[in-house]
């Protein structure tokens, strides 16, 4: 039983209660899983060193530039002090980690980030429009490696290069857009 320094019981939070059943869950989904795990590891048996150390620096490099977007976010609105490059590359696993496996549409994460925007002090009002200043950053980003994309289609392969791929990369860009709206 946990007890206080004045000799009081101390009780189970419920944030605990859940922690500490959702570990349960997962011990007990591994041993159930446990020929999926096999799998897997056979899998990682098999993959090339070369490939799987440049998973890890490009996924490392993702979580980086991650930081350095929320950095550059921050000192726009005057923030810069308040979080450090590393603070921002722990913050950024955790929300492309959330964005990825809560089936929000990448609204999890953004929690998240306002949750330490309000450790950090920063108003939520702020810390709302940093948010959706970092959305729009992201949809702008691939936009614009998606039209590159079609640049580079265009000049160096002039004569497979139509009317019909600009068409389809016009859909492309929507279907990106409404894809990440709903």
């Amino acid at each position: 039983m946990n007890t206080e320094p004045n000799g009081q019981s101390k009780k189970i939070s419920g944030f605990s209660f859940f922690f500490y059943f959702l570990i349960i869950v997962l011990v007990v989904t591994v041993i159930f899983k446990f020929s999926e795990v096999q799998n897997i590891l056979s899998l990682f048996r098999q993959i090339k060193p070369i490939w799987f150390l440049l998973a890890i620096v490009t996924q490392t490099t993702t979580y980086l530039f991650t930081a350095c977007n929320y950095y550059s976010i921050l000192s726009f609105y005057k923030y810069q002090g308040k979080f450090s490059y590393f603070e921002l590359f722990k913050t950024s696993i955790i929300i492309l980690f959330l964005n990825q496996a809560v089936p929000t549409g990448g609204v999890s994460g953004n929690s998240y980030l306002l949750y330490r925007f309000n450790q950090k002090k920063i108003p939520s009002h702020q810390g709302f429009s940093i948010v959706i200043l970092e959305i729009f950053t992201y949809f702008f980003s691939h936009l614009v490696l998606l039209f590159l994309g079609l640049f580079y289609l265009y000049i160096f392969i002039p004569g497979q290069f139509s009317t019909r791929v600009w068409v389809l990369g016009i859909f492309c860009v929507f279907i990106f857009i409404f894809s990440n709206l709903f």
